[in-house]
């Protein structure tokens, strides 16, 4: 149900904001309740910080994903990491997890393993944009301790 809550805070559908805003509330009463009953499983508070990212709410958003990252190591939880980073306007912790993301889509497919290549187009796109950004020059970005 908080995926399905979530998915209608999104939608474009003459609602009013009162509804969008009733939805984000049941998405993440519902995924408060999931990532307490069963504390263990990582998807959980990944799918909970992209709510806060999605609700604007990037500090909340860095701690689920961070949450998410403890237990399991994904480059699809660095990469939303960055998002999170990015909206608080920390672009050299953005910098970071994208490249991490990047680091750990390679570490996982030298394993076997294969990463959606949504996610890989994705962290690539995301750390040029960033790394782009960085070398015009903006401010905060590309200086250490900003």
């Amino acid at each position: 149900m908080a995926c399905a809550y979530l998915y209608l805070s999104r939608l474009d559908y003459p609602a009013s904001n009162d509804d969008r805003l009733n939805y984000r509330a049941k998405s993440l009463e519902e995924f408060d309740k999931i990532t307490k009953s069963a504390p263990e499983i990582s998807y959980y508070y990944y799918w909970q910080g992209c709510a806060f990212y999605d609700y604007g709410d990037y500090i909340n958003s860095e701690a689920s994903l961070k949450q998410a990252i403890a237990k399991e190591d994904l480059s699809i939880y660095h990469f939303w990491l960055g998002c999170a980073y990015l909206g608080q306007k920390d672009y050299n912790d953005a910098i970071s997890e994208y490249n991490t993301a990047l680091g750990v889509s390679t570490a996982t497919q030298n394993q076997g393993h294969t990463n959606t290549s949504y996610e890989q187009r994705a962290s690539k796109l995301i750390f040029l944009y960033v790394s782009d950004v960085g070398k015009q020059g903006l401010p905060g970005v590309g200086v250490s301790g900003s």
